[in-house]
């Protein structure tokens, strides 16, 4: 889990709940102290690292901790900005995209965030490997 501020202090959140499933938090020195005691009193495994020019969590630390602990998969979810960067450094070797027959618009939430090549020549090719329909939805899953 990414929580760079400490905001998951609630004692209630499953997320938190060791009995449930081991939860691993990074954060940063932002984070505040009230919660990194909750969390130690929770024995809840977490780490520090640092934060880059925009404040956000330098996530080339937490993969390298993930590997060091011999983590080798991961599930991501979060949004543009965490999955550009899972994709600019090549950190997946595959992605599953649920898509929705609605169509939002300009005013929807884009997928990435970030140039993701500046040519055609650099572009990331993927594969798609299955879909699936889920109801009205689709489950469509790459490698690269």
């Amino acid at each position: 889990v990414l929580d760079s501020y400490g905001k998951l202090n609630d004692i209630n959140l499953n997320i938190l709940n060791q009995n449930i499933s081991k939860t691993i938090i990074f954060t940063s020195k932002n984070c505040d102290n009230k919660t990194i005691d909750l969390w130690n009193k929770l024995n809840i495994q977490f780490h520090i690292i640092n934060t880059n020019s925009n404040n956000k969590l330098q996530l080339n630390e937490m993969i390298d901790i993930l590997g060091n602990m011999g983590i080798l998969q991961l599930l991501v979810e979060g949004g543009s900005e965490i999955y550009s960067n899972f994709i600019i450094n090549k950190w997946f070797n595959e992605i599953i995209i649920y898509q929705s027959p609605i169509l939002i618009g300009k005013n929807g939430i884009d997928f990435f965030n970030m140039i993701l090549s500046t040519n055609i020549n650099d572009k990331i090719n993927l594969k798609l490997i299955n879909t699936y329909k889920i109801g009205l939805c689709t489950k469509n899953i790459y490698t690269i």
